[in-house]
């Protein structure tokens, strides 16, 4: 059986897939920060030189760092695994342990890769918009496509794939406004079913850190070129959704 994380269980179940994605995906992440500050930011009139942020999932950091260097801004944590805790709070990064601790409400939350591990994301989607302030914004980026779940989907966690349907109707449920949604990576659909297909970590080595870096450098340019092109908007292994908190409900 796959080991879920969970607040009574916080440890990540495969620290191993964590620091391969960080040292071999260097591209892949940058554009999803560049992705995610994009969305946060555009048609805003709450932006200011210090806006409140929220990594909610930080993991060790990968993204916060991209943020830090890339665009001089310091995103708070939320992050429930104690190695990666102390990893955060050694870099100067505040973390907390659940945005009820944090206390205090955002301009922006995001969250990459995260909430797939909770099995009640309605209720963690609903406890970031308690914690954002009214017209404050969320971005979410998660794997797609249910029909693409397989072995490393088991390892890193995860309950689920999203649909497109999926994720537009529980953010909606948890209160927010949408404002877009969108696929991302559509050459990585091919991969993940070669993953699916030949399985994770097997004898074909798919997932291994020396595989995801020539994706990173050889194969993603082109889905992202792709993606540029339109088919962004018709399949991809990944969704970005982009939501706002209007104080509907």
């Amino acid at each position: 059986m796959p080991k879920h994380q969970s607040h009574t269980n916080s440890e990540y179940p495969d620290h191993d897939i964590m620091f391969d994605s960080e040292e071999g995906l260097q591209g892949y992440n940058m554009h999803v920060v560049s992705m995610i500050y994009k969305a946060l930011t555009q048609k805003t009139t709450i932006l200011n030189e210090k806006p409140a942020v929220a990594e909610f999932g930080a993991g060790h950091g990968t993204l916060v760092r991209i943020f830090l260097e890339k665009y001089n801004l310091k995103p708070e944590c939320i992050e429930i695994d104690p190695r990666f805790i102390q990893e955060l709070k050694k870099s100067g990064f505040t973390t907390f342990t659940s945005l009820k601790e944090a206390a205090k409400k955002y301009q922006f939350i995001y969250t990459s890769n995260v909430i797939e591990h909770i099995e009640n994301d309605v209720q963690a989607l609903k406890d970031m918009r308690k914690a954002l302030i009214e017209n404050g914004r969320l971005v979410i980026y998660v794997p797609a496509l249910p029909f693409l779940f397989s072995s490393f989907d088991e390892s890193a966690g995860h309950f689920r794939r999203y649909s497109k349907r999926e994720l537009i109707n529980k953010v909606r449920e948890a209160g927010f406004t949408i404002e877009k949604c969108h696929y991302n990576d559509s050459i990585g659909v091919l991969a993940s079913l070669g993953v699916k297909a030949l399985g994770y970590k097997k004898a074909t080595n798919l997932g291994s850190k020396k595989s995801l870096i020539f994706y990173d450098r050889c194969i993603y340019p082109l889905s992202r070129l792709l993606d540029f092109c339109g088919f962004k908007h018709i399949i991809g292994k990944n969704l970005l959704l982009v939501a706002t908190h209007k104080n509907t409900v």
